[in-house]
């Protein structure tokens, strides 16, 4: 279980670095970081709540 979850736990490192891809050549590097962190967040908190919800 551990690793299966492991192996999922990619998915908001992934949306952390293409939010920083997209956005780092438009915003200042702050601004870049901070937007990323939140959408790492985000995609960790879905995460969570579906393993909770399916194991």
């Amino acid at each position: 279980t551990t690793i299966l979850f492991g192996m999922w736990s990619i998915i908001p490192y992934f949306v952390y670095l293409a939010t920083l891809y997209v956005l780092v050549d438009r915003m200042r590097l702050e601004a870049t970081l901070a937007l990323a962190t939140v959408a790492w967040l985000m995609a960790a908190t879905v995460l969570v709540t579906l393993w909770v919800r399916m194991h």
